[in-house]
């Protein structure tokens, strides 16, 4: 049997190993996400993660290929773009829902990203559909942001969203926290 000596030969073979495990771990799921963090009894943030021309294409021209949509919309000025995004938070805003007990929770503060930043999208994704039109897009997804607050405790609620949001996948969790310092010792977590 033949022994490998030279090094370079051998790191050539193992690298293939080692970058694998990264690989499959630091691809993340690229799809719209809802997630929901209960702060306290009664304070709720919501943060929905989205693919926001394609989110855009849904609420405002579903019937336009994406393609046309996008080309039309990345020509426009940011002050153009405005009149758009006040009718997309008005698709999303209002249709989607929390409700406990039957009873509406108001979500408010709402927090979208800039029309400058919506408009940088919007060309970026234009130019990736002039440049490569069959290849699909992984642009990282967009932060929106809003608050939900009960005067009650918060321990069930109902979710109803906007169609143009779906398929989305939710993520609801209440984040455990406490202070550590020098004389804990090891310390136990449970999930």
């Amino acid at each position: 049997m033949t022994r490998l000596r030279n090094p370079l030969i051998l790191a050539a073979l193992a690298l293939p190993l080692q970058l694998a495990p990264n690989v499959a771990q630091a691809h993340e799921l690229p799809a719209d996400r809802l997630t929901l963090v209960q702060r306290d009894a009664t304070h709720l943030s919501l943060q929905l993660y989205v693919d926001l021309p394609a989110l855009m294409h849904r609420c405002l021209s579903p019937q336009t290929p994406l393609a046309a949509f996008v080309l039309a919309l990345s020509s426009q000025s940011p002050v153009e773009l405005e009149p758009a995004l006040q009718r997309l938070r008005t698709c999303v805003e209002p249709k989607l829902r929390l409700r406990r007990e039957g009873a509406p929770l108001q979500i408010a503060n709402w927090r979208w990203p800039s029309v400058t930043r919506v408009q940088s999208l919007i060309q970026q994704r234009a130019m990736q559909l002039v440049v490569a039109p069959s290849d699909h897009a992984h642009d990282p997804p967009e932060e929106i942001t809003a608050d939900a607050v009960s005067a009650d405790g918060m321990s069930a609620l109902s979710l109803e969203l906007p169609t143009e949001l779906q398929p989305l996948m939710l993520v609801n969790y209440r984040p455990r926290q406490r202070w550590i310092d020098r004389s804990s010792g090891p310390i136990p977590i449970t999930f």
